[in-house]
């Protein structure tokens, strides 16, 4: 009999986990906090996986924390002290990111890294699946959370879509106003007399 398996799972909501909230985490202290408050992008771990409950990331995370240091436009944390920090491998044909935290100028910037590391699942397709969760600061009201697992090839053109449904004005600031569609007057419209001229 075959398992059952999950196609597609999307979840966008408003949430209370904000800036402060990961920067008051029991395993974020000192240098830590001070990263975590003031970074555009915070790598944060899960709080609610594996058979004790600690705090985690997913394997392979300490390499996309490289990627991002690379990077000079955008300051980047780990939400979680050093000595804290572990990484917990799942056994599934899925690829989990850690979860992210960016402000809504970043998201940009998050969205080419992830991009990158999607085209290397979609250039060896061993996972099937993608997992991951993006938190957006608006800077003004509440976080937007938007949970995703589905296949690779769409998950970046959903996660963007469903921020901007949420965060309209965040389209704006990265791509500037877009045009208004304009609809020519009858005046302007060519007529066929004029074409047989």
């Amino acid at each position: 009999m075959p398992l059952d398996q999950t196609l597609l799972k999307l979840e966008v909501s408003e949430t209370g986990k904000s800036r402060d909230y990961w920067a008051t985490r029991p395993w974020v202290s000192g240098e830590t906090q001070a990263a975590v408050r003031s970074a555009d992008i915070v790598i944060v771990p899960w709080e609610d996986r594996g058979a004790e409950q600690t705090p985690s990331f997913p394997t392979g995370t300490a390499v996309l924390v490289r990627q991002f240091a690379k990077l000079s436009d955008v300051t980047v944390a780990v939400g979680i002290d050093r000595d804290r920090y572990a990484e917990l491998a799942l056994h599934a044909n899925i690829k989990r990111f850690p979860m992210f935290f960016v402000t809504a100028v970043a998201l940009p910037i998050l969205t080419t890294v992830i991009a990158n590391e999607i085209q290397k699942i979609l250039d060896d397709p061993s996972p099937s699946v993608v997992e991951m969760e993006v938190i957006v600061d608006p800077q003004h009201g509440k976080c937007i959370s938007v949970q995703y697992k589905g296949p690779p090839g769409d998950a970046l053109e959903t996660l963007t879509r469903e921020i901007d449904k949420c965060l309209p004005r965040h389209s704006e600031e990265v791509q500037g106003p877009q045009p208004s569609a304009k609809v020519p007057s009858p005046k302007t419209v060519p007529t066929d007399e004029k074409k047989a001229s």
